[in-house]
């Protein structure tokens, strides 16, 4: 499916003048952007969801970064957070499975480089052989990335209620300090998002609380 968007991204980019109109752009990145989330929702998050079994509780998965702003190429990372109805110690549980087993079918496609993978190589080891595509967000240089339901697994992790995740936008109660003081990059990545599976009022939700 990846390589049929591929293919067919290619052949209609082919017939672009070289300066195309603005909008040619924009349908384009749209459609990426469509078929991305329709790849990631509609199967990829259905088989995690048949070997898993059915959630604890309400959820929606939520993407963020360049899929949210409709900027997405066929070999953008993934950056998403998941929205929880009731964030308890069993609903948290099965969401982080959910994203083990997510990750590694993501894995699996074969577009994941060795330093995303183990980010103690990053910045020490080149990986030539590993094609890029898609792939997790990861951790990248100090203060991006790590745009995943499991965080940075310091500051921040991006798996709770819409109450709860709105929180970044503004300030951590535990400190007083604003969260961009932390995480520069965070709060804006956090006001841009998009719907790409389960409860769609989850993020309306979401949308509300950021206000």
């Amino acid at each position: 499916k990846i390589q049929t968007l591929r293919d067919d991204i290619s052949s209609k980019i082919t017939t672009f003048s070289e300066e195309p109109e603005p909008s040619q752009v924009q349908d384009i990145q749209k459609e990426i952007a469509e078929k991305i989330k329709g790849f990631v929702g509609e199967s990829l998050v259905v088989q995690v969801i048949t070997a898993l079994g059915k959630p604890p509780c309400q959820w929606a998965m939520m993407g963020l970064g360049s899929l949210a702003r409709e900027e997405t190429t066929p070999y953008s990372d993934l950056e998403f957070g998941i929205l929880l109805s009731k964030e308890t110690e069993e609903t948290k549980a099965y969401f982080e499975k959910f994203t083990y087993l997510l990750h590694l079918k993501v894995v699996n496609l074969g577009e994941t480089i060795l330093p995303t993978l183990v980010p103690n190589l990053s910045g020490r080891f080149f990986d030539s052989e590993t094609p890029r595509g898609l792939a997790f967000d990861g951790e990248g240089t100090q203060g991006k990335g790590c745009k995943t339901p499991f965080g940075n697994g310091e500051t921040f992790t991006l798996l709770h209620t819409p109450d709860n995740m709105a929180k970044y936008i503004g300030k951590d109660e535990e400190n007083g300090k604003w969260w961009y003081e932390k995480e520069p990059h965070l709060p804006m990545e956090m006001l841009n998002f998009t719907w790409i599976a389960g409860n769609p009022h989850l993020v309306e939700e979401y949308q509300k609380a950021i206000k």
